[in-house]
């Protein structure tokens, strides 16, 4: 008899071990199957005969079809909302010990009440008149095919007659080609009409910090975050980093957002918003200086004995002195204005080493 019971459990785990997941199933208003892998964060990989392989990533459930196969036949399915949420995820398996499995999705979480707020204003808005994110251009534009900005518009507007077409939305957000802004401008406008948009994702910036978004689709993260948060003067400068790489040049303060396409045209409000709120308090106009030096010292280019650093704007000249420079309580005082422009692919850091190099008596 025991013998009997032995063979009998022995049979039912060796039945167990081979029985596999062959469907599966998400709950999702749409298709949101995506190609390739959409993280590289593997928490659970499970073989299922020769050639196919189960990978659970933290974006969802990814089939790898034959590891083998020179051409990327792997797919990812869109996971049911209370993963997406950040909540704790249960995935079984049958033969598993421990038959479920929590797992924690990285770079998502809960909303507050002030960020859902802000940006479900921001996505109505944008719903209403999607253009609502693009710059003033203050620039004659070529020809969409040689010109990237007057390329990007022409499927801007493209997009916004389709803004109210969720099934077209859904798959020009996953679509390869064609611009890429427009690509995160669809996803944007698919989140802008669903009811729920408590969860948000997390873009991590070295430079402009942590911001909050909803992400649909496969556009860039950080174009995203730009356009969902276009009331944000250096977040929104995020969607036009390709075009800035191109040799166009974008100024963004609290009372404007201007583009100058290639030429390096400073906007005088720009130039006025920026310094006033600067790190170190200046006096004076069109001539400015810092705390330790006077108006003649800058004008007339005087040498002193600590020495001091000449911004020429054209029309407006800035004198800082060491001292000024070393005591901002705040943020470094060229980051602070760097952060307001985007051109040539130059961004914080970058356009800080650049500004720098101006002329230092």
């Amino acid at each position: 008899m025991i013998q009997k019971a032995f063979l009998f459990s022995l049979f039912l785990g060796s039945l167990s071990a081979q029985v596999v997941p062959g469907t599966f199933l998400a709950r999702a208003e749409e298709d949101s199957t995506l190609p390739g892998l959409q993280s590289n964060v593997v928490v659970e990989i499970r073989a299922q005969g020769d050639s196919l392989i189960w990978l659970g990533t933290g974006k969802g459930l990814s089939v790898q079809k034959d590891s083998l196969d020179n051409r990327n036949s792997a797919r990812t399915f869109q996971t049911s909302k209370n993963i997406t949420a950040g909540e704790t995820g249960q995935v079984s398996f049958p033969g598993d010990k421990n038959r479920k499995r929590k797992v924690r999705v990285r770079g998502i979480k809960k909303a507050s009440k002030e960020i859902q707020q802000r940006l479900d204003k921001n996505l109505e808005t944008l719903l209403e008149d999607p253009e609502s994110f693009l710059p003033e251009f203050r620039c004659e534009l070529g020809k969409p095919r040689r010109d990237m900005v007057a390329m990007t518009l022409r499927d801007v507007d493209y997009v916004s007659q389709k803004r109210h077409d969720r099934r077209w939305l859904s798959k020009r957000m996953v679509k390869r080609r064609g611009d890429i802004v427009c690509r995160a401008l669809a996803g944007s406008l698919l989140a802008a009409g669903e009811e729920d948009t408590s969860t948000v994702s997390v873009y991590n910036s070295p430079i402009y910090g942590a911001s909050s978004f909803i992400r649909r689709g496969n556009g860039k993260q950080s174009h995203m975050v730009g356009i969902q948060n276009f009331t944000h003067p250096k977040l929104r400068l995020l969607v036009w980093d390709d075009h800035a790489k191109a040799g166009n040049w974008f100024f963004s303060w609290d009372g404007g957002f201007v583009c100058t396409g290639t030429e390096a045209k400073v906007p005088d409000e720009w130039l006025e918003s920026s310094l006033d709120n600067a790190s170190v308090t200046f006096n004076g106009e069109d001539i400015r200086w810092s705390k330790g030096l006077e108006k003649e010292i800058v004008e007339n280019e005087k040498i002193t004995d600590s020495g001091w650093l000449k911004l020429d704007f054209g029309d407006v000249v800035v004198g800082l002195c060491s001292s000024s420079l070393s005591k901002t309580n705040d943020a470094p005082f060229v980051p602070s204005i760097a952060l307001g422009m985007i051109c040539f692919g130059l961004t914080g850091l970058e356009m800080s080493k650049k500004i720098l190099k101006m002329k230092k008596i």
